[in-house]
C-alpha cells in the first residue's frame, strides 16, 4: 500500500511540473537512514521514474530506517534480520559467533542475546590440579607426591591421589631369615628375624638361610583334631590323627547313645517286642524292656474277652443273661454280642387306685388316682379293689338334734329329717302310747339322755316305779320290749339262743365236687393240678402248647445281621401277652420252636415271626412268612396258623426312645414288642 501511495503522490508530482520529455526528470530513490541501501528494489525504481545519481546506492534496505541493517551488513545476535536476507541470528548461515574472548567459556547465541558458559576443566584424575587461563583455557597440572621419606616409595593413584608404601630397598641385608624394616622417622634399617610357625603342631619349623622358613612333618606330639568324638589325638606325618571314639552315656538305656558332629546324641531306640500280641512292650530308661498284659475287656458282658498270642485280643459272643439298661423289660439275653430286651415287666399292682405305667428308667410307676369328686358333702377313699369312693359326709350339716337325719346334697345342700320313733327322754314318747296298754307297763324311751338316741317302747313296770322290770327280753316271743332296749324278741340279741328264734343252717351239697356247703363247710377238693370251675366241678388245669416249624432255606440276612424265631400268644380277653417263646438259629439251619405255658385264657390269636437282629435293635422282620405255626389248648382245639406273606424293610418300632418324636429305625424296639413294632 506504501509503494501504491508513494507511486500516486510521485504521479501527482509529474503532473504538476509536466512531463513532456523524461530525460529532464533526474529523481534520487529514497535513502531515509542514509547507508547507501534503499527499500525499493532495482525493478521497482524504474517502475517509479528514479535515477539515481549516486552510483553507491544499492537496493533491497528491510529496514531504512536503521542504518547498521542493510543486505551489506553483518548478521549479529541481536533477533533481527540484520542483513536483509529473511533469517534471523541462528538461522542465518552468515551469522557471526558470538565469542566473549574468554578461553574459559563456551559462546552461544540464545533467544538474540549472546550467552557464555563456563568450560569444566575436571579432567576426573586425583593427581592434577585442574584450572582454566582466559588467554589459553584448561590447564590440568600434576600434583607433587614427593613426601621428602627414603623409606617410602611415592606415586600418585587416580583415585586415591598420592600414596606412599613402605620400602626397604635401601636395607636389604640378603638374609631370607629376616624381614627388613626402614624406620620412617629416622630413616635407619632394622632386622627382624621370620616368623615361620605354620599353626601345625605336627610340624618342626625352621629357616634356612638359603630356602627360608622349613616345615619337617617328624613329631608325635599330643594334638587337636577338631572332633569332640574323639580323644587321645596324637600327630602323624604331620597330620593331626583322631584317637579313641568318645564313651557317651545319657542314662537312658532305652536308646543307643552316639557321638555326632562333636556332641552326644541320642541314637535309636532299642527294640522291645516280644512277638506276643497279648502283652504291651514298653522300655523302663532304667530297667530296659518291659511287658504288661493287655486289657482285652470290651466292657461287653455279651461277650467272652480272651487272647491269642499271634492275633491279640478275642471277644467271642456269648448268650448270657444281661440287662439292657431298660427297667420296664426282664429276662434280657445276649444275642450277637449285644443285649436283646426280653418280657415286658408286669407293672400291674392288682390295685384299682393305682395308674399302672413303667419308666424305662426307673421301672414301674404305680401312681395313686385322684379320688378327689370336688363335692364337700362326700369323703372321697379308694377302694384297691373297686376304685374311688364317695361317701356322703353329714358332719358339716349336724342340727344337734339327735333325733334327725343329718344329711349333705352338693345341690340342695343340708337336708334334717326327723327320725320315726327317735327319742332322748320319755317325754318325747307322750302322746303317741299305742292302744291296749295295762297299768303294768310303762310307755316311754329306751333311754334318759344322748347319745345314742333311745325309741319310745313299752315295758313291764309291775312296781310301777317307771323302770322295766327286766334287764334283758324276758320274753321272745310276746311283742313287747322287756328290757327297754327298742329291741323286741327276736330282733334282740338277749334272744339269739332262745327256741322262739334259732333257724338251724342245712349243709348244701347238691351235685358239688368242690366248693361250699352254704354253713361254713366245704363239698370236697380237687386233685392237684385241677381247678374248681364256676360250676363247682373239679377239672384239669388248660395248657397252651405251641409249635413253629420253619425251614431255613431261602431265608435273608438283610444287614448281615442274626436272625431269630420268635412267637407270641394273646388272649382273648384284653389282648395282653399270655405266652412268648424266642430261638436264635444259623442262616442254614433247619429248627423249630415250642413250648408249653400254664394258662386260664385260651387264646384268641398267635403270631410267628422271623426277625433280624443288628446291634440290639431290629432291621428286618417277617409275620409267619417262613414255616407254619400251630397250638393246642386245653388239648381240645388244634388251630394252625400259616404264614399271612407280610414283611417289611425297615423295622420300625412302636415307642420313640430317642425323643426325636418321629418312629423311625433309630428307635430301640423292645424284644418283647415285635408284634406291634411294625411299621
Amino acid at each position: 500500500m506504501q509503494r501504491s501511495m508513494f507511486l500516486i503522490v510521485t504521479l501527482w508530482v509529474l503532473a504538476l511540473v509536466g512531463c513532456a520529455d523524461e530525460n529532464i526528470i533526474n529523481l534520487v530513490a529514497p535513502d531515509n537512514d542514509h547507508d547507501n541501501y534503499t527499500s525499493l528494489t532495482e525493478e521497482q525504481a524504474h517502475e517509479m521514474g528514479y535515477a539515481s545519481v549516486d552510483a553507491a546506492l544499492k537496493f533491497g534496505d528491510c529496514a531504512d530506517a536503521n542504518p547498521a541493517i542493510n543486505p551489506g551488513a553483518a548478521e549479529v545476535c541481536d533477533g533481527k534480520d540484520n542483513d536483509c536476507d529473511g533469517k534471523t541470528d541462528g538461522q542465518d548461515d552468515n551469522l557471526v559467533a558470538c565469542n566473549d574472548g574468554s578461553a574459559c567459556t563456551t559462546d552461544a547465541c540464545t533467544s538474540g542475546q549472546c550467552v557464555s558458559t563456563a568450560v569444566t576443566c575436571n579432567d576426573n584424575s586425583a593427581c592434577t590440579t585442574d584450572s582454566c587461563d582466559p588467554a589459553t583455557g584448561c590447564t590440568n597440572t600434576a600434583v607433587n607426591c614427593n613426601d621428602g621419606n627414603v623409606c617410602t616409595t611415592d606415586a600418585c593413584d587416580l583415585v586415591l591421589g598420592c600414596t606412599h608404601s613402605n620400602n626397604t630397598a635401601q636395607c636389604d641385608d640378603s638374609n631370607v631369615c629376616t624381614t627388613e624394616v626402614c624406620n620412617s622417622l629416622t630413616g635407619g634399617c632394622t632386622y627382624a628375624a621370620n616368623n615361620c610357625n605354620d599353626g601345625n603342631v605336627c610340624t618342626t619349623d625352621a629357616c634356612d638361610l638359603v630356602l627360608g622358613c622349613t616345615t619337617t612333618p617328624n613329631n608325635t606330639a599330643q594334638c587337636d583334631d577338631d572332633d569332640a568324638c574323639t580323644i587321645e589325638d596324637a600327630c602323624f606325618q604331620g597330620f593331626c590323627i583322631g584317637g579313641a571314639p568318645a564313651q557317651c552315656d545319657d542314662g537312658n538305656v532305652c536308646f543307643d547313645d552316639a557321638c555326632n558332629d562333636g556332641a552326644c546324641v541320642q541314637g535309636s531306640s532299642i527294640a522291645c517286642d516280644d512277638g506276643n500280641a497279648c502283652t504291651t512292650d514298653s522300655c523302663d530308661p532304667a530297667l530296659g524292656c518291659t511287658t504288661a498284659a493287655v486289657n482285652c475287656n470290651d466292657s461287653n458282658v455279651c461277650t467272652t474277652d480272651s487272647c491269642d498270642t499271634d492275633t491279640g485280643c478275642v471277644n467271642t459272643n456269648n448268650a448270657l443273661t444281661c440287662t439292657d439298661s431298660n427297667a420296664c423289660t426282664t429276662d434280657d439275653f445276649c444275642l450277637g454280642g449285644a443285649c436283646v430286651s426280653g418280657a415286658t415287666t408286669n407293672c400291674n399292682d392288682s390295685s384299682a387306685c393305682t395308674t399302672d405305667s413303667c419308666d424305662p428308667a426307673l421301672g414301674c410307676m404305680n401312681t395313686a388316682v385322684d379320688c378327689n369328686d370336688g363335692n364337700v358333702c362326700t369323703t372321697d377313699a379308694c377302694d384297691a379293689a373297686t376304685g374311688c369312693k364317695h361317701t356322703d359326709n353329714t358332719a358339716q350339716c349336724d342340727d344337734g338334734n339327735m333325733c334327725t337325719v343329718d344329711t349333705c346334697d352338693g345341690v340342695d345342700g343340708c337336708e334334717n329329717a326327723p327320725m320315726p320313733d327317735c327319742c332322748v327322754g320319755d317325754a318325747m314318747c307322750a302322746g303317741s302310747e299305742p292302744a291296749g296298754l295295762t297299768a303294768d307297763f310303762r310307755w316311754g324311751c329306751t333311754v334318759n339322755s344322748g347319745p345314742p338316741t333311745g325309741t319310745c317302747v313299752s315295758c313291764l313296770d309291775s312296781d310301777g316305779d317307771g323302770w322295766c322290770d327286766s334287764p334283758t327280753e324276758s320274753d321272745c316271743d310276746n311283742t313287747f320290749d322287756e328290757d327297754g332296749d327298742g329291741l323286741v324278741d327276736c330282733a334282740d340279741a338277749d334272744c339269739d339262743n332262745d327256741a322262739a328264734c334259732v333257724v338251724p343252717c342245712v349243709p348244701d351239697c347238691t351235685g358239688m365236687e368242690c366248693g361250699d356247703d352254704g354253713c361254713g363247710g366245704s363239698c370236697g377238693s380237687c386233685a392237684d393240678g385241677d381247678k374248681c370251675n364256676a360250676t363247682f366241678q373239679c377239672e384239669e388245669e388248660p395248657r397252651l402248647s405251641i409249635t413253629w416249624t420253619a425251614p431255613m432255606s431261602g431265608v435273608p440276612q438283610n444287614a448281615g445281621g442274626q436272625l431269630v424265631l420268635l412267637a407270641k400268644c394273646y388272649d382273648a380277653v384284653g389282648g395282653t401277652v399270655v405266652s412268648w417263646g424266642v430261638k436264635a438259629y444259623g442262616p442254614t439251619a433247619s429248627t423249630s420252636l415250642s413250648w408249653t405255658a400254664d394258662t386260664w385264657f385260651e387264646p384268641a390269636d398267635c403270631i410267628a415271626q422271623v426277625v433280624e437282629v443288628v446291634g440290639g435293635k431290629t432291621v428286618w422282620y417277617a409275620n409267619g412268612l417262613y414255616g407254619v405255626l400251630s397250638y393246642i389248648w386245653d388239648g381240645l382245639a388244634v388251630t394252625t396258623v400259616k404264614g399271612n406273606g407280610t414283611s417289611g424293610w425297615p423295622f420300625f418300632p412302636d415307642t420313640d426312645s430317642d425323643g426325636d418324636c418321629t418312629l423311625d429305625g433309630a428307635d430301640a424296639c423292645p424284644f418283647d414288642g415285635y408284634d406291634t413294632c411294625v411299621p
